[in-house]
């Protein structure tokens, strides 16, 4: 707090009392504790104007102190060195003044005006700092098992992951796949991704996507891809939001029969999220990568041009604060692997959720 003694006299005489009209008593809290009584002569440009009895005329800001009235006594007059108001009455010649009740000993002048050079040095306290922003996901876990007439198992393990930083968010998603009937594998696959974007205004944003997978039943040891997009929010309302964009992507694939490795697509992608209500939630994505000629990761022998499709939904209902149930439809389609069989692959999955 900052404080500048104005005006001090020897004794209480020194208050004005010559111009008629009263202005009531308060006290003026200050920064480290300390309490002055007195009258507010002004207040102006962020500045207090005190009047204390001890003290004379002190400038005070008003940001670094608190005025607090003092409850009126019951005689309601007032004590003869108070500050009269040029705008009211004089009193009536011979009337009498009752004697105000006894007031607080207010501190000493030497440890006000030392009060007032420590908060002066010290300044405002420091704004508190913005919350960090956290990692929120879930973690999905399913199995299912038959047996009978035809003996099946398989298994599921599901992780995402999303963070918001300002305009940027951040979303990681890992998955394990595996799956076989009468002792034979129909799946089995591992796959992670890391998906930034960067919102550029209210409906535009840039997106860069990196992703690896391996497909045993796909015959495809390595799958890496790149993709850097720019996107557009077509619907952004409270309950429902829809993303479509596109971009340029670049791949590298390792299988037996791929001859260069690398090669560029052309890259469509949309997702979609519904709020149903408090329990349910809808999310979709789709993604079209597209080249017009067969490029140079193509297995395939009798593929005239490079597509690949990718289609998600799923319905989470939320049973707990942590815990939800979840249903998933996947569908894809890939026309550079090398078994037609395996080009297209689809999937229905329950499974358990755990929030974090």
């Amino acid at each position: 707090m900052s404080a500048r003694l104005l005006a001090a006299g020897s004794d209480n005489n020194n208050a004005t009392t010559a111009t008629p009209g009263l202005e009531p008593v308060v006290e003026l809290h200050l920064a480290n504790g300390d309490k002055l009584t007195g009258r507010i002569i002004d207040r102006r440009d962020g500045k207090i104007f005190f009047k204390s009895d001890i003290f004379g005329t002190l400038e005070v800001a008003e940001a670094k102190a608190a005025v607090v009235e003092v409850p009126e006594p019951s005689t309601g007059s007032t004590p003869s060195d108070a500050i009269r108001s040029p705008s009211a009455p004089a009193s009536a010649p011979g009337s009498v003044a009752a004697t105000a009740p006894a007031k607080p000993a207010p501190p000493s002048k030497s440890a006000a005006v030392a009060a007032a050079g420590d908060s002066a040095k010290k300044g405002p306290p420091p704004a508190a700092a913005p919350a960090k922003a956290r990692w929120k996901g879930k973690v999905e876990l399913g199995y299912q098992q038959k047996s009978g007439s035809v003996d099946s198992l398989s298994y599921q393990a599901r992780f995402e992951a999303q963070k918001e930083v300002g305009p940027d968010t951040y979303r990681a998603t890992a998955r394990l796949l595996y799956g076989e009937q009468d002792d034979i594998k129909n799946s089995d696959r591992i796959e992670a991704s890391l998906r930034w974007r960067h919102q550029i205004s209210e409906r535009f944003f840039t997106q860069t996507a990196t992703s690896y997978y391996q497909d045993a039943i796909a015959d495809i040891d390595h799958n890496f891809e790149q993709n850097v997009g720019v996107g557009y929010k077509l619907i952004q309302r409270d309950r429902h939001v829809l993303n479509v964009g596109g971009g340029i992507t670049g791949q590298y694939r390792s299988a037996p029969e791929v001859e260069g490795g690398i090669a560029a697509l052309t890259e469509f992608f949309e997702d979609y999220t519904l709020k149903i209500n408090g329990h349910l939630t809808f999310l979709q994505d789709f993604n079209v990568q597209y080249w017009p000629d067969q490029h140079s990761t193509s297995a395939a022998t009798n593929a005239d041009e490079s597509l690949k499709v990718r289609f998600n939904a799923a319905l989470q209902s939320k049973l707990t604060e942590k815990l939800s149930f979840n249903i998933r439809f996947e569908y894809e389609y890939d026309n550079a692997i090398a078994d037609p069989d395996a080009r297209k692959t689809q999937r229905i999955i329950s499974s358990l959720g755990y929030a974090f």
